[in-house]
């Protein structure tokens, strides 16, 4: 929200001063000393209307009882199962290319390990995608059988076997062999159960009489290896979060004075489909004021560290919310945020199995996400004083010298709690300040009563003349710019609310004396 925009008032009056001075400048044969009564406008407000623009991440709401709430939001932190995947992944991969052709096999029962940065002990992998490949060579001088066995590999519940037949070796030219690199065993939808995070491969060559024989030039491949599911212990790790801002524009065009704000709270909003312990490490949450002045925000729940909800292995595919709040009883909150604050600056990691306990069994899916997001809920119930908020229109009455005066009359009905009082300052062409609307500011708009809890009990009317002659429409002709300076406050001791069906009712108009 931008304060100054119930300065658009006076903006208005501004602009359609001087679209009724066009009409006055076309007139024909005025007399000496006319005087021409003409109404400016007649303006009916509510704050839902006022408050049009706001920073992209800014949101106005209506609770159920009327009530007016501010609400900036910021995402801290979206992370998906792919970091944790691309780790398991990788890990076949650099297996896979410890040679140029693959994993030697030299032993009719080879060990694949996993060694991963994350410290995860999988249980159960599922694949997405990928190819098992292989090549040999047999110098064998009688025809053999082949069968290499995936143990652990497993195709709707049967572990993975795959068969072939050898010709003899002649003795000359090329031994007979198998490469299935152009035509790899397809890994979508294999389920995969490590033992003590090891994969073992196996094989047996025999010939016709059952003898074991060797083969040669033996090597396996794992390529482009993606995983759908992950289950078991999967690491304690912390995921780096993005440094987010809020931008809070309540006070943009603040000069002075104060508001308070009575029970602000912040939302720390958690959503989780990962079936893993997870804990939000905050690094930094602070409050920038316009002062710009630090306030870090206080609590054990930052402290701490706030614990994710989340699925387990009988609730796949859920997705879990819980939303944690920071108001007065919990933090420190209501001080920082009644200290004109301009933004919330925050940096967030998560920090999965926490506590590092292994017998705690997770699982996490290729659509799994976690995502943190922070809620600042400014409502409007509270009170300011002599909050002093400013503008700036431009203004050219170069071709009005036959003016001699203006009066003008602005009458309010207003039902805000908030009584305004204005200051214009004129400003020449080269910035100078050379006069002042008035000696006094002028309060053009009292406030409307409530009742002890701040609620509005009904309207009050203001009529307010403003007379401008002599060296003040002086000062206005040659004025460039105005500058509108508006007070803001509660006249009550406790705060007021401010809800959707308060309005202002204002109507202007102004007597014109002209002379020839």
């Amino acid at each position: 929200m931008k304060i100054q925009y119930p300065l658009i008032f006076f903006v208005l009056i501004a602009i359609w001063s001087c679209d009724q001075l066009d009409e006055l400048g076309d007139i024909q044969g005025v007399k000496y000393e006319a005087e021409y009564a003409v109404p400016l406008a007649n303006l009916g407000v509510s704050l839902d209307r006022i408050l049009l623009n706001f920073e992209e991440r800014a949101t106005l709401t209506v609770d159920q009882e009327g009530l007016f709430h501010f609400e900036y939001t910021g995402e801290v932190l979206t992370e998906t199962g792919s970091e944790v995947f691309e780790e398991i992944e990788k890990t076949f991969q650099e297996i896979t290319d410890i040679t140029p052709n693959g994993i030697p096999v030299l032993l009719s029962r080879i060990p694949i390990p996993y060694k991963d940065e994350l410290d995860i002990e999988v249980d159960l992998i599922r694949l997405k995608a990928g190819q098992f490949s292989y090549q040999f060579e047999s110098i064998n001088q009688e025809a053999i059988n082949v069968r290499i066995d995936l143990p652990q590999f497993f195709d709707n519940g049967n572990p993975v076997s795959l068969s072939h037949q050898l010709p003899a070796y002649s003795g000359t030219g090329s031994p007979p062999s198998i490469n299935t690199t152009n035509n790899p065993f397809d890994l979508s939808g294999i389920e995969i159960i490590p033992q003590n995070d090891t994969i073992y491969i196996e094989y047996t060559a025999t010939n016709n009489n059952g003898e074991v024989v060797p083969l040669n030039n033996f090597f396996i491949r794992f390529d482009n290896v993606k995983l759908i599911f992950a289950q078991g212990f999967l690491g304690t790790n912390t995921y780096d979060g993005p440094l987010d801002t809020i931008d809070i524009d309540f006070f943009d065009a603040w000069i002075s004075g104060d508001v308070f704000f009575e029970e602000p709270e912040i939302t720390y909003a958690l959503e989780n489909s990962f079936g893993v312990p997870t804990r939000s490490i905050v690094n930094r949450f602070d409050i920038v004021t316009i002062d710009k002045e630090v306030l870090p925000l206080e609590s054990e729940l930052i402290d701490n560290g706030i614990d994710f909800p989340y699925p387990t292995l009988d609730e796949i595919g859920q997705v879990k919310r819980q939303e944690f709040i920071f108001n007065k009883d919990n933090s420190n909150i209501e001080q920082i945020l009644s200290s004109k604050p301009d933004r919330v600056i925050y940096d967030v990691d998560a920090l999965t199995h926490p506590d590092g306990n292994r017998s705690v069994r997770g699982f996490i899916t290729d659509s799994s996400f976690y995502r943190v997001e922070v809620l600042v809920d400014l409502p409007l119930v509270g009170n300011a004083s002599d909050f002093l908020a400013t503008d700036t229109v431009e203004i050219d009455l170069d071709d009005f010298d036959s003016l001699d005066s203006i009066e003008i009359k602005i009458n309010a009905e207003n039902t805000f709690p908030l009584a305004i009082d204005i200051q214009i300052l004129f400003r020449d062409a080269d910035g100078n300040t050379t006069e002042m609307l008035s000696e006094n500011d002028l309060r053009i708009i009292e406030a409307a009563p409530v009742d002890a809890e701040g609620n509005v009990t009904g309207s009050v009317t203001t009529t307010t003349l403003i007379p401008i002659a002599g060296p003040r429409l002086d000062a206005l002709k040659e004025a460039k710019e105005l500058i509108l300076i508006g007070a803001f406050s509660t006249t009550n001791e406790g705060p007021v609310r401010l809800t959707s069906d308060q309005r202002l009712e204002l109507g202007m108009g102004a007597i014109f004396k002209i002379v020839n």
